[in-house]
């Protein structure tokens, strides 16, 4: 990807994997899932591990920002049972990779 682009480039657990080799997010790239009905869903993996879900694969909306190069990619992919502790990892270590980019930028008692 060029710089600031925005992009439809996220179709499989496998690009995404791709993306992020180690499974974690760091301050080069996020990503935030479920986040639109425009370009996919707003399903959650709690939804996708919901027990009256089927055991079939499932589809989640990814979107992955590289802050650094002002780039977004994008997709509704399909997600697996075992995809998902995977996923929670990488959501839960771009959040702690937002939260310390802004480091700085916080009221004080925030606590980042």
């Amino acid at each position: 990807m060029s710089h600031y682009t925005v992009s439809e480039s996220i179709r499989s657990m496998s690009d995404l994997r791709g993306m992020f080799p180690t499974g974690e997010a760091d301050e080069m790239n996020w990503c935030f899932l479920s986040t639109s009905g425009i370009h996919g869903t707003y399903r959650t993996l709690d939804d996708i591990e919901a027990p009256d879900s089927d055991d079939s694969p499932s589809r989640i909306t990814v979107l992955v920002v590289a802050p650094r190069m002002v780039r977004c990619g994008y997709g509704d992919i399909e997600v697996a049972g075992e995809d998902v502790p995977w996923l929670r990892r990488l959501v839960e270590s771009t959040l702690s990779a937002v939260a310390e980019s802004q480091r700085g930028n916080l009221m004080p008692e925030a606590g980042v």
